[in-house]
């Protein structure tokens, strides 16, 4: 399985597109500048599955971003 997200730009807070499994429609999720993340738009792929478990892994991956002040304009997650 794997997860990209992709940075969306021009916007308040900092928000990421995510896709998992190459889906060609992205759920979004946001970032608080209290570090509260939080799941925008639910993907396709999590809509058809009935399954948070890549919307959460998105979140924690914005989470992580946070705790490092790093925030590329793309992160791509992959695992077994």
């Amino acid at each position: 399985m794997y997860l990209k997200l992709r940075k969306i730009e021009n916007i308040v807070n900092i928000s990421y597109y995510y896709y998992p499994n190459d889906t060609k429609i992205p759920g979004i999720v946001e970032l608080k500048e209290n570090g509260d993340v939080s799941i925008i738009k639910l993907s396709k792929y999590d809509i058809e599955n009935d399954n948070l478990y890549l919307a959460n892994k998105a979140k924690a991956a914005l989470r992580k971003m946070w705790e490092s002040n790093n925030f590329p304009e793309e992160h791509f997650l992959a695992w077994g």
